[in-house]
């Protein structure tokens, strides 16, 4: 699911030979749903609880993006996990932070599930993961049994969902992974039904001029403008006229919710058009863990130091990275005196998450 959203206009002028260079930006923002075919999925839900989500993939999160979904469990422990599909057990691991006591299964279409923050794994799991804690004489190991050793059945029970390692409160860690490279893959394209009627939320506009740009003026300074929600629009607190100078990127602060929980989440896709013309395109499908330290550089740094804040920076990082598809001139938005800037924001969910 897309919603779009309009920024209009910006506009450069130059009232006489002595004032600086004005760009004025005009907010208006509107939302439209574009609907999009749904899928099924030949996956299973990895609980037998509604899924509903605390936090779901690619979310901003401290030095890294989150490489899963976490599926609340109704405040308590002990549920039933369940295997997506069959396969074997890849990999166990236990450790005190992380993902505390975690379990990988293989499965034979190439991609790996993970179970993270469980509170125990089944009876035959859990004698073979004591043995190898005694002989290792270490309460954390990191085992990868032999092929073959745990054979597992779609729907079978492995573990029972917890709040082991750095989790704050009960809930299940969940990823789909693709097993050749281990990058892990966004879950919510997969067609688990998750409910999502709810469409994603602009909170605020970041304004920033460009810096070392030959003979373009420019002002010092970023300036943020908090975006104020009007029925199906959002615009600015003090209008939608907001004044800058000649050439500026954007950043902007966005969230995503779902059904069934007060929690933000983070976008599947950002696009921003010119003009009419794409000239910035972020989705978050897949990454590598050696990739996910770019978060640093994708965040719009000013406000990296307040994680309820972190917005996303139009600049980026290198264009190359996998996330950007695509990112025309860095991000620069340029407004020669006397013409004006049409600017669209384009956020995206997975059409497949919607149940209902």
């Amino acid at each position: 699911m897309k919603y779009k959203y309009n920024i209009l206009v910006l506009r450069s002028e130059k009232l006489h030979k002595n004032m600086p260079k004005l760009t004025y930006l005009f907010v208006f923002l509107y939302i439209s749903p574009l609907l999009q075919a749904q899928s099924q999925t030949a996956y299973q839900a990895p609980l037998d609880l509604p899924l509903y989500l605390s936090g779901n993939f690619g979310e901003l999160r401290s030095d890294h993006f989150h490489s899963g979904i976490d599926i609340k469990t109704q405040g308590r422990t002990g549920h039933p996990v369940r295997a997506i599909s069959d396969g074997q057990v890849s990999r166990i691991k236990v450790q005190a932070s992380g993902y505390g006591k975690s379990i990988y299964i293989a499965h034979p279409d190439g991609k790996t599930s993970v179970y993270g923050h469980l509170d125990s794994y089944r009876d035959d799991i859990a004698a073979y993961v004591r043995d190898m804690q005694y002989k290792q004489q270490s309460q954390e190991v990191d085992l990868y049994p032999e092929a073959g050793r745990f054979p597992i059945m779609q729907g079978e029970q492995i573990a029972l969902s917890g709040n082991s390692g750095s989790s704050g409160g009960p809930h299940l860690h969940f990823e789909i992974r693709q097993t050749a490279n281990q990058n892990p893959t966004n879950v919510l394209s997969y067609g688990f039904p998750i409910a999502d009627h709810l469409a994603p939320r602009f909170r605020s506009l970041h304004v920033i001029p460009c810096s070392g740009d030959g003979d373009t003026e420019v002002e010092t300074g970023m300036r943020s403008f908090s975006l104020v929600s009007e029925g199906n629009n959002f615009s600015p607190g003090q209008g939608r006229q907001i004044p800058a100078s000649g050439c500026v990127t954007l950043g902007v602060e966005v969230f995503d919710y779902l059904d069934g929980s007060s929690n933000r989440c983070g976008i599947h896709t950002l696009d921003l058009y010119v003009d009419d013309e794409l000239s910035f395109h972020y989705a978050m499908d897949e990454f590598s863990f050696a990739e996910t330290r770019y978060i640093n550089a994708h965040l719009l740094y000013p406000e990296k130091s307040n994680p309820a804040n972190w917005c996303t920076d139009f600049t980026g990082c290198p264009a190359t990275v996998w996330l950007y598809g695509k990112m025309i001139d860095q991000g620069k938005i340029r407004v020669p005196v006397g013409e004006t800037r049409r600017i669209g924001w384009w956020p995206g969910t997975w059409p497949e998450t919607r149940a209902g």
